[in-house]
């Protein structure tokens, strides 16, 4: 990827680990992964934790 981009993981997701998020960022150079209080759906689950990290993304 080129693009500046994040990565959202749940922290209680039953199907992907949490130790995998950190290593996709670092797969993919991501800004920031940011772990979220949730299971696998973060933009269902955490939508305004979502939204607010895009937001700080996109005007950084």
């Amino acid at each position: 990827m080129s693009a500046p981009c994040l990565v959202f993981w749940g922290t209680l997701d039953p199907a992907s680990p949490v130790g995998f998020a950190g290593k996709l960022g670092g797969a993919v150079r991501a800004s920031r992964v940011v772990e979220l209080d949730c299971n696998h759906w973060t933009v269902v689950q955490k939508s305004a934790e979502v939204a607010a990290a895009l937001e700080a993304h996109w005007t950084a």
